[in-house]
């Protein structure tokens, strides 16, 4: 958890912007909870984060991919919209993203 936080802290820091920033939220979908911690640790609303979990399980790798087709399907992500995606796998394996849509 605190690498993920690390993560999207470096990411935010790398943009220059903080994470009330952020319109949109992209987070890899292994758990309810594991997002719900991630964003309360990182003071963003969960009203900003587009989750697929419910409708499509743990997809591992193709989590994030899958969340950003159905917010963009949405119109969730419109144009000039700050995106942070956020993902981590087994092992020792994270990273964090911020876009401008």
């Amino acid at each position: 958890m605190r690498a993920v936080t690390g993560s999207v802290e470096n990411a935010l820091a790398q943009a220059g912007i903080s994470a009330e920033d952020i319109d949109v939220v992209l987070p890899h979908q292994a758990n309810i909870r594991i997002i719900e911690a991630v964003t309360q640790r990182l003071g963003i609303p969960m009203e900003k984060t587009f989750n697929v979990l419910e409708h499509t399980g743990n997809t591992s790798g193709a989590s994030i991919p899958m969340a950003m087709a159905a917010a963009n399907e949405a119109g969730v992500l419109e144009p000039g919209a700050v995106v942070l995606m956020s993902g981590f796998g087994a092992g020792m394996a994270w990273g964090s993203v911020v876009v401008r849509w």
